[in-house]
């Protein structure tokens, strides 16, 4: 079972400095559970290496981006991990299915799922960050197209050197966004040497505006 945390599901409905009432919150606990129920969620990685052309041309593997966030990212690296994960179709279709009957339920379905496969991801990078360490090779943050000034373009070669369609069905629309929309692509940096943080921040994100901001 994914352990979605009660806060990031606050976080994703707009709540700041304070907590759901006990209605809101027996109904997230009444969705988070139909979600749990439902997911059908997967992932596929490859480790790629990682060199620089300029201080932000990068060459992730067989991709090739251009991002100065990025870059500052994975300084020190000579791997990346490139992931793809998803928590299937169930979560769009019960959101469709809230939206017809009841947005505060659609609205608890859209913020416990987004929660939800960053917890599924969390999950997956913290068991290959074991993996990876006994090779000597520690994770940094994740980041994701869309971060800073890391282009959403980078999502078509992704999806094409993780075979997300195949494996995972996962596609993308014309506007770069992905079908089924609770899915996530990374790019994770392997160094030789640790760092303090090895799951995303906020803080990595030049967006200052985003709703969805963590305090």
């Amino acid at each position: 079972m994914i352990q979605t945390s009660d806060r990031e599901i606050w976080r994703y409905l707009g709540y700041r400095g304070i907590e759901p009432d006990s209605k809101v919150q027996a109904v997230i606990d009444e969705v988070l559970k139909e979600l749990e129920r439902l997911v059908r969620h997967g992932y596929q990685y490859r480790m790629e290496p990682f060199s620089t052309e300029s201080e932000n041309i990068l060459h992730l593997g067989p991709i090739t981006v251009q991002s100065t966030d990025l870059a500052k990212t994975l300084r020190g690296c000579s791997h990346v991990i490139l992931i793809g994960a998803t928590l299937g179709a169930a979560p769009d279709q019960l959101i469709r299915r809230y939206e017809k009957t009841d947005m505060l339920r659609a609205s608890i379905a859209q913020a416990a799922s987004a929660a939800m496969i960053e917890a599924y991801l969390d999950d997956v990078q913290e068991d290959l960050s074991r993996t990876y360490q006994t090779q000597g090779l520690y994770m940094r943050p994740r980041f994701s197209p869309g971060y800073g000034d890391l282009s959403l373009t980078i999502q078509k070669d992704m999806l094409a050197v993780l075979e997300m369609p195949k494996r995972l069905g996962v596609t993308l629309t014309d506007g770069l966004l992905m079908v089924p929309s609770k899915s996530i692509t990374a790019i994770i940096g392997l160094a030789s040497a640790p760092v303090s943080c090895t799951s995303v921040s906020c803080a990595l994100c030049g967006k200052e505006n985003c709703a969805y901001r963590k305090e």
